[in-house]
């Protein structure tokens, strides 16, 4: 069942009106022995049943808006909350690409998977004027009320790429293979339209990018992007690939601020004009998945020192933009 903010309006609205309506009519029978077709000489069970309609009215009605409210409340995609959340315009960073270009791209964007350190990343990049891109996991993301409102009101300086749809890892004897990494046309594209219908419920803005789970993509998978216009950013070769990343996997520590810097540095002086900046949630977490302030605090330096280093924050569409003039 799915009830919208109007619908939740409209039965109140509709309360009221009918309440006033049935309630008049007994008050003024009861009110004025005058009127002859509320007030018969005669003795009458009318104001009695006149009473029990309006409360029986009332009960049907109390209890549809009482529905109504629960539901748009809890959906995400129509709850009261996100649609007074709209009254409020989204304040756009205004945004040109210049020489030293900078993508924030923020990976495992899901439900309830680290979300309040995803939002608490995103808040912190827009409050500095910078925005970003959000690699959303789609699947189930609706369950997670207050990450979807968040996104919708933030939407107009959060990019959404599509980051997979279950990001679901396969284990094949001792190796992990990546969800899109053997999956044929069919299968891809499949799964490429009901993530993006997933996304189309949190922002209408056109989804640019893909970001394949595990940075791995079969060719077939690669082909299915072109049936959505999908660029795809991954490890390897390719303009939208990252270039930076504030966790390194092969010795499972943290990188500093300063070495992200340096390897943009490194990027701009080999002549491309974009670095990417692979970003995660988890990245601050202690070995016993605790979140952890001092390892937060280096996001927070490396937002500093990109602004100080006069790189330019932008969005894939940003950069696809510029490129296609």
């Amino acid at each position: 069942m799915s009830f919208g903010p109007i619908t939740g309006i409209s039965f109140v609205i509709s309360l009221l009106v009918v309440l006033i309506g049935t309630v008049l009519r007994p008050l003024f029978f009861l009110i004025s022995a005058k009127t002859k077709s509320f007030a018969p000489k005669t003795s009458s069970n009318k104001p009695i049943l006149a009473i029990s309609m309006v409360a029986s009215i009332f009960i049907i009605y109390a209890s549809i808006a009482t529905l109504v409210v629960v539901e748009t409340t809890q959906n995400s995609r129509t709850s009261m909350l996100a649609f007074a959340s709209t009254l409020i315009p989204c304040d756009e960073i205004d945004v040109a690409p210049g020489a030293n270009n900078v993508i924030l791209r923020l990976d495992d964007v899901q439900a309830y998977g680290w979300s309040d350190i995803s939002m608490r990343m995103m808040k912190d990049s827009i409050s500095r004027d910078m925005p970003i891109v959000a690699g959303v996991i789609p699947k189930g993301i609706e369950e997670d009320y207050q990450l979807v409102r968040f996104l919708e009101r933030e939407s107009c300086n959060i990019e959404f790429a599509l980051h997979g749809y279950d990001h679901g890892a396969i284990s094949d004897f001792d190796e992990v293979i990546g969800e899109f990494e053997k999956l044929n046309y069919t299968d891809a594209s499949h799964k490429l339209s009901v993530g993006i219908d997933e996304v189309k419920h949190i922002s209408e803005s056109p989804i640019v990018t893909f970001i394949p789970p595990q940075n791995r993509i079969s060719i077939e998978a690669t082909a299915a992007l072109g049936e959505y216009n999908l660029f795809l950013s991954k490890s390897g070769n390719g303009y939208y690939d990252y270039d930076a990343k504030t966790w390194n996997y092969d010795d499972n520590v943290s990188v500093s601020a300063i070495d992200v810097i340096k390897t943009c540095n490194e990027t701009f002086a080999s002549g491309d004009d974009l670095c990417v900046i692979m970003l995660h949630p988890q990245d601050f977490l202690d070995a016993e998945g605790n979140f952890t302030e001092s390892k937060y605090q280096e996001y927070i330096k490396l937002l500093e020192l990109i602004k100080t280093s006069e790189f330019t924050t932008v969005r894939f569409s940003d950069m696809i933009a510029l490129h296609n003039k």
